[in-house]
């Protein structure tokens, strides 16, 4: 959700940080600006971030459940508030953005950006939907199910997820599944090579040359405006 902050220009009127492992590459702009741009660095350990985070004295923590429901109940205690940032569709992306600005008083800039991604993320009809995989960690094997946006976005750009009737975000599933299951395209989101894997020569998607591993993944995996631009690519890819 950080990215959703800086369209709304909140660096003005307070410190805001989130535990990210990445900050946007629009952050050097604004250092350039004379905003201070705080970085927590994850590698410290849980008990030094909470140290450091009490330090920096924020009016506001945001934080990602639930891989960090831990840090916001240690947070509660230290009477910091906190921001839940928990998507797992499309339009909790745009509550959370509207619900931020009203919290900043910026609720005229969230709903501004919320018409912003909702015109630039207009669905695709298609004539046929193609099955798409993505691939998100190779050991376990992890994919993403219903309850991920990246599934809405998929949807929206004329594919459908071959993990849809997974209710769950993030499944481990088998090779076997994937094979039987056969997809036309395979997004790769991690650096490891899938095309030679045992059994994988027979997949639609390998054998047509539709192994896609040059998306961005901050454009995809990351709840902000930033997905209008992953969303582009998901188009051209699945309507090539």
């Amino acid at each position: 959700m950080f990215l959703a902050l800086v369209p709304m220009g909140c660096f003005k009127t307070m410190k805001i940080v989130q535990v990210n492992k990445t900050l946007p590459p629009i952050s050097e702009g604004l250092q350039e600006l004379g905003h201070e741009i705080v970085k927590v660095n994850l590698r410290q350990g849980e008990k030094a971030i909470l140290r450091e985070l009490e330090g920096l004295k924020p009016d506001l923590v945001i934080v990602n459940l639930p891989e960090q429901k831990r840090v916001k109940k240690e947070l509660d205690k230290l009477n910091i508030e906190t921001f839940v940032s928990a998507p797992r569709s499309l339009s909790n992306i745009y509550h959370e953005i509207s619900a931020l600005g009203t919290k900043l008083g910026l609720r005229r800039q969230a709903d501004s950006l919320v018409e912003y991604m909702m015109r630039n993320l207009e669905k695709v009809v298609p004539e046929h939907r193609v099955k798409i995989y993505v691939e998100i960690s190779p050991r376990p094997i992890i994919t993403i199910g219903a309850d991920t946006f990246l599934n809405d976005l998929i949807h929206r750009a004329g594919g459908i997820n071959i993990f849809a009737d997974l209710n769950k975000d993030y499944p481990v599933v088998g090779q076997e599944t994937v094979i039987v299951r056969n997809p036309d395209i395979i997004i790769v989101l991690h650096p490891e090579d899938v095309t030679g894997r045992t059994g994988w020569h027979k997949v639609g998607a390998i054998m047509n040359g539709r192994v896609y591993t040059d998306l961005n993944q901050d454009y995809l995996m990351r709840p902000g405006p930033r997905l209008v631009e992953g969303y582009r690519q998901l188009v051209h890819i699945i309507n090539d």
